[in-house]
């Protein structure tokens, strides 16, 4: 696995973490962003790789920035 996907990861389980701890519905995501809710359940799971795209649709949702998920070096 390379650097990038294991930040990328790191930067999916750190949201999936903060939507469980904040009690953000995964139907809500999904309804909100256009997508179906067995991709989020998948992605927050870490069952599946999120797509950049899917990252920055999930965090405009709920108002946070990219960066707060991301781990500084």
């Amino acid at each position: 696995m390379d650097d990038q996907t294991t930040r990328g990861l790191e930067a999916q389980k750190a949201l999936s973490q903060w939507i469980d701890s904040h009690g953000v519905k995964q139907a809500a995501i999904a309804r909100a962003i256009g997508m179906r809710p067995h991709r989020i359940h998948e992605i927050m799971r870490l069952k599946t790789e999120m797509k950049a795209s899917e990252f920055l649709s999930i965090c405009r949702f709920i108002d946070k920035e990219p960066n707060d998920f991301v781990k500084k070096e």
